[in-house]
């Protein structure tokens, strides 16, 4: 009888090892998922981050790089707790997997507030921030050039904003109607002449919210995704803790 418990043990540890090295698998490849996709947001674009005036997007895209780092460490600390039969390592690796969840999720349901409310808040400040920035603060006017050079467009709502920008009323502007970066074809002095031939005429607020509330979405979607495997890791890492302990006495 005890004999027959002992192999009922046996094959329910082995198991649970077993499910939980094919999970780590998946961890490691959801992690280099996250660190990718953290890294193709923060250099996708990023430089007009400047121009927000709340820190919600670069905190939530920072927080989920985070967590793509802490799910290849907790991987590694996975596969030896289970090679080893380690609870202490065990417990360890629960708690690292229930912190990066409550992360991961924290991100996710930040990421779908903030992509319903991102469009707003460009439409309070986006404008009054090129109006009166604009060769005043010179991280705002590289992020405002850099801005209409990616994104093929010109003023916040219209090229024809800068009419009324600090830059045109302090005569910082030189002959320039508009600044260089809204010209389709980049070169000193393009700003002076405005024609569809030579300057974009795209809004940026609306082809910066579209770009961020993608941004936004993507984030959402992998942190909510890689939870679900991550509240089956803990399930199935606190069954293998507790038969361990009787599988351990066993012997």
């Amino acid at each position: 009888m005890a004999r027959n418990r002992r192999n009922e043990e046996c094959c329910s540890v082995y198991l649970l090892r077993t499910v939980l090295y094919i999970l780590n698998l998946i961890f490691l490849i959801a992690g280099l998922g996250v660190l990718g996709v953290g890294a193709w947001i923060v250099t996708d674009k990023y430089k007009y981050v400047e121009l927000l005036t709340t820190v919600t997007y670069p905190v939530i895209t920072y927080f989920l790089v985070v967590a793509g780092g802490l799910i290849l460490f907790i991987t590694i600390l996975g596969c030896c707790a289970i090679w080893w039969n380690n609870r202490l390592c065990l417990v360890f690796y629960i708690f690292l997997l229930l912190l990066v969840f409550l992360i991961e999720v924290m991100v996710g349901v930040i990421a779908y507030i903030y992509e319903e409310q991102v469009q707003h808040e460009l439409e309070l400040q986006l404008n009054n921030t090129f109006l009166s920035s604009y060769k005043i603060e010179t991280d705002k006017t590289e992020a405002i050039d850099f801005l209409q050079e990616k994104f093929h467009c010109c003023g916040a709502l219209s090229f024809e904003d800068w009419e009324y920008s600090t830059w045109r009323k302090q005569n910082l502007s030189g002959s320039n109607l508009v600044p260089d970066s809204c010209c389709k074809t980049i070169s000193t002095g393009c700003g002076i002449v405005i024609r569809p031939s030579n300057i974009n005429y795209n809004s940026c607020l609306i082809k910066m919210s579209d770009h961020m509330r993608n941004h936004l979405f993507v984030l959402s979607v992998v942190a909510s995704g890689i939870s679900v495997f991550q509240v089956l890791g803990i399930v199935l890492s606190c069954q293998l803790y507790f038969k361990l302990r009787n599988y351990i006495d066993d012997l």
